[in-house]
């Protein structure tokens, strides 16, 4: 049994995360979406995914 690729998007501005995840979703990925990084972290601690993408210029990231 072949299993979907798992991807996880992480943005806050949600128009764009949902529009994304639409898009790989018919591309036939199994998308995971966050809107903050605490909610990524919450994710990622429950399952693991073969892809993660980041808006790194988010709200409340720290950048160091």
């Amino acid at each position: 049994m072949l299993t979907k690729p798992q991807i996880i998007i992480v943005d806050d501005e949600i128009e764009f995360l949902t529009m994304l995840a639409k898009t790989l979703e018919t591309e036939g990925f199994d998308v995971t979406t966050a809107s903050s990084g605490d909610a990524a972290a919450l994710n990622v601690r429950e399952r693991s995914y073969d892809l993660a993408l980041f808006n790194l210029k988010m709200a409340g990231v720290n950048r160091a």
